[in-house]
C-alpha cells in the first residue's frame, strides 16, 4: 500500500467531509449468507443508536400512513433491508433498488449506502443503475470490490463432484448462488466485477473500512484480500475513496458499527 493509502486517517477524514446538522437516512446492506438479523446480531448498530440515530426498519412493515409517518419523522435514521443473497448482484441491486425507492419517497434527502461484504459491491451496482434516487455516499465494510479467492475457490468447488454432494445435502442456496460466486471471481475476465471497475461512477462521497489482520489475536479476512476492499483500487474510483483501517476478520462487529458512528456525524 503506498504512502497515499497508507496515512490517510479518521482526522484526515474528518477534516474532508464538513459536519453540519442536516438530517441522515442510512441504509445497511448484509452480505452473503447473513441477512438483515446481522446488523443487530453483531451489534454493529449499537454505535448508530448510542449516536441518537433510530432504527425505523419497521416502516417496511407498517401498512398505517400515520404510524409510517411517525416513524419516519426522526431526524437522523436508519433502515436495514433483506436481500436475497444467494441471488446475482444484478437481481440483488434491483431489489434494493426497490426498497431504496420507498425509502427515499419516506424521507425525500439523499441516502447513505453501507454495505458489507457483498452487500457493499451490490450497493456500488445500484449507483450504476438507471436513475437511482439521490445518493450522498456509500461506505464499504470489507467489500471484494476487486472480487474474493474465497468465491472463486467455491465456485470451482461447485463445478466438481463435490458440487454434487452439496447438493444432495440439500443447501440449495449455495447450488444457486453459483452466478453470484462466478461474478465475484477475480480471474475470470469479463464478469461482473470487472465490467463494474471499468464503469463511470456517480460522484459522491466514497469511503472503504478495510478489515486488517490482527497480529495479537490473529485474525484476518481470510474471505477477502485488504487490495480488494480498497475502492482506490477500482480504475473507475482511482484516488477518490477514503480509508479506514480495523483490526478484524470478516464479519461485523460492534467495532465497525462504532466507526459508523464516527464517519456518519461528519456527513451534512
Amino acid at each position: 500500500m503506498n504512502h497515499y493509502f497508507k496515512h490517510l486517517s479518521l482526522f484526515l477524514l474528518l477534516a474532508l467531509f464538513s459536519s453540519g446538522s442536516h438530517a441522515k437516512t442510512v441504509v445497511l446492506i448484509h452480505g452473503l449468507n447473513t441477512d438483515r438479523q446481522t446488523w443487530y446480531e453483531s451489534h454493529a448498530v449499537d454505535g448508530l443508536l448510542a449516536s441518537n440515530f433510530k432504527d425505523v426498519t419497521q416502516s417496511f412493515f407498517t401498512d398505517s400512513h400515520d404510524d409510517s409517518a411517525k416513524l419516519t419523522k426522526n431526524k437522523d435514521v436508519f433502515y436495514t433491508v433483506d436481500l436475497p443473497w444467494f441471488e446475482p448482484l444484478e437481481t440483488q441491486a434491483t431489489v434494493l433498488k426497490e426498497a431504496l425507492a420507498f425509502i427515499y419517497k419516506q424521507r425525500n434527502e439523499p441516502l447513505v449506502l453501507v454495505g458489507h461484504s457483498v452487500g457493499g459491491v451490490v450497493g456500488r451496482l445500484y449507483l450504476l443503475s438507471n436513475k437511482p434516487v439521490p445518493i450522498d455516499g456509500l461506505i464499504t465494510i470489507a467489500s471484494p470490490h476487486k472480487g474474493s479467492p474465497w468465491a472463486e475457490a467455491t465456485w470451482l468447488t461447485l463445478q466438481s463432484p463435490m458440487g454434487e454432494f452439496i447438493n444432495l445435502m440439500g443447501d440449495n442456496n449455495w447450488t444457486k448462488s453459483e452466478r453470484l460466486l462466478w461474478q465475484l471471481s477475480p480471474s475470470v475476465k469479463h464478469n461482473m466485477i470487472h465490467w463494474m471497475n471499468d464503469q463511470p461512477h456517480p460522484k459522491l462521497r466514497y469511503i472503504s473500512i478495510i478489515h486488517t489482520p490482527s497480529i495479537k489475536k490473529m485474525t484476518a479476512d481470510m474471505l477477502v484480500p485488504a487490495l480488494s476492499q480498497n475502492m482506490n483500487y477500482i480504475p473507475a474510483l482511482f484516488k477518490r475513496s477514503a480509508i479506514i483501517s480495523i483490526r478484524s476478520g470478516h464479519s461485523l462487529s460492534r467495532r465497525d458499527g462504532l466507526m459508523l458512528a464516527k464517519i456518519l456525524g461528519t456527513f451534512k
